[in-house]
């Protein structure tokens, strides 16, 4: 039996993160713990009082990793801040970030969120960008899911009921803590942003679209990790089916899909 121990900041935040990690990985040797610690110093406290334990995925063997709130525009400004906090920067394969913060997380599968909110908060629902992007994540959250007491509850409700594969490919945070857990855990689940998304659009004609761009050495696209990728390795990485090449689909369908989706929603409302 694996035992994992994720560090969070509140009690609420616990409850949800014991859910979508049981609902993701759904093993019967896993013991999923969350401990709520007060708070981002007090997550980082705790984390660093078990940073002497094993961290490998025998049987038996406590896990222990951390989850707050980024505070931060994107996943990448969150983990270059945090590879300049004192003694915390070794460990960035075990803390992990919500962009901006959990809260955003409950829009991560649109329909999910929609099953909890009354008919007057659906439309409102329509217009949010993607949840990593959402301003004051929490206030909004509030506003929709019913006021500050309900939160905790309804938000339960969504993580159970979420589409993990929908949630994943609309929340760059969400899937960078899901696929360090796999990682982590040595699992073989893999949570990819949009499964042949690259064989989809067609690489010779992505490529072709990005050999357009000038001069090749401006910067068109910022990967998760923050590495920022001229147009020159863009069309590379394309040529070659890297990796890299596979995340830029990904996300230009991700991003399209919103946009359409968002311009959609406006048209509809203008005809009401």
């Amino acid at each position: 039996m694996i035992h994992l121990n994720i560090f969070v900041e509140a009690e609420y935040d616990a409850a949800w993160v014991e859910a979508i990690v049981v609902k993701a990985f759904d093993r019967s040797d896993l013991r999923v713990t969350a401990h709520a610690c007060r708070g981002k110093n007090g997550v980082f406290r705790q984390y660093l009082t078990h940073t002497g334990s094993p961290i490998a995925s025998s049987p038996d063997v406590p896990i222990y990793v951390a989850l707050v709130d980024a505070d931060a525009p994107s996943l990448a400004d969150a983990r270059a801040q945090l590879r300049h906090k004192p003694g915390l920067g070794q460990h960035a394969n075990h803390i992990f970030f919500a962009v901006p913060s959990i809260e955003s997380w409950l829009f991560a599968d649109i329909s999910a969120a929609k099953s909890h909110l009354r008919d007057s908060s659906k439309n409102s629902l329509d217009r949010l960008q993607f949840p990593d992007e959402i301003p004051l994540t929490k206030t909004v959250a509030i506003a929709l899911l019913g006021g500050s007491k309900r939160l905790p509850g309804v938000g339960l409700e969504i993580f159970r009921a979420m589409n993990i594969g929908v949630a994943v490919t609309r929340s760059p945070s969400l899937r960078d803590f899901l696929s360090g857990l796999a990682e982590i855990l040595g699992s073989e689940q893999r949570f990819e942003p949009l499964a042949d998304a690259e064989r989809l659009l067609g690489r010779r004609l992505l490529g072709a679209l990005i050999r357009e761009t000038t001069p090749s050495s401006r910067i068109i696209y910022r990967t998760m990790e923050g590495h920022k990728v001229t147009a020159e390795q863009l069309s590379d990485a394309l040529t070659n089916g890297t990796p890299l090449a596979r995340q830029y689909a990904a996300d230009l369908l991700r991003v399209a899909r919103e946009l359409l989706a968002v311009d959609a929603a406006q048209e509809t409302d203008g005809l009401q």
